[in-house]
């Protein structure tokens, strides 16, 4: 469960700050986790190497506006997502995980 809250940290972490978080154990079974967020104005992408042709030119058609910075291509987005639809895409992208660790159960609370 502690590996579990740490991934969601650093996932939640791409697209919001983290005021405040915390992981309490119920049981041998049972934890809790919260975090405390303010959503992220902009998101920082990384992407290829400018040597790189191949992956440079996937990256700019996923990401319109681009620069350079230490031989290193990257894009700077405006932050669309809100902690309700992060949760969403959170659990989808990651169901399996979820279901192998047998988390019954993920919100927000406002």
């Amino acid at each position: 469960m502690l590996k579990f809250s740490k991934y969601l940290e650093s996932e939640i972490g791409k697209n919001f700050y983290i005021k405040n978080r915390g992981f309490e154990y119920g049981d041998k079974k049972t934890a809790e986790i919260f975090f405390v967020l303010d959503k992220r104005k902009e998101i920082l992408y990384p992407g290829p190497f400018i040597n790189d042709k191949k992956h440079l030119e996937d990256f700019k058609k996923k990401h319109k506006k681009i620069f350079v910075k230490n031989k290193r291509v990257y894009s700077k987005e405006k932050n669309t997502i809100n902690s309700q639809e992060f949760i969403k895409k959170f659990i989808v992208k990651n169901i399996k995980i979820i279901k192998d660790i047998s988390i019954t159960n993920l919100e927000i609370k406002n």
